[in-house]
């Protein structure tokens, strides 16, 4: 029996490998209908890795957003922390 966090984890593994596969498929029929019409041995064997990548390269900037979000929350914590002690001193001072 799995727990509820394995259970997410199969989840979300099972519904990128139904977006990896609706992604291949749409793309081999693009593929097939536009660039390489005429060979569709060649549009099967390389939609696979058009769509491995195009969704790495979303992960890839999701995670720079992600990653660009925390700096700019960071900052703001430190601003914040900072107006807090500087409140503080103040407040002291003036009493």
């Amino acid at each position: 029996m799995m727990g509820p966090s394995l259970q997410l984890s199969v989840d979300i593994v099972g519904i990128i490998l139904r977006i990896l596969n609706f992604l291949q498929n749409l793309i081999l029929e693009f593929l097939e209908e536009t660039i390489l019409g005429s060979n569709p041995e060649l549009a099967t064997q390389f939609s696979g890795a058009i769509s491995t990548l195009i969704l790495m390269t979303a992960l890839y900037l999701l995670l720079s957003f992600v990653n660009a979000l925390r700096k700019v929350i960071g900052y703001l914590i430190l601003l914040g922390w900072g107006l807090l002690g500087l409140a503080m001193l103040l407040a002291t001072l003036a009493a």
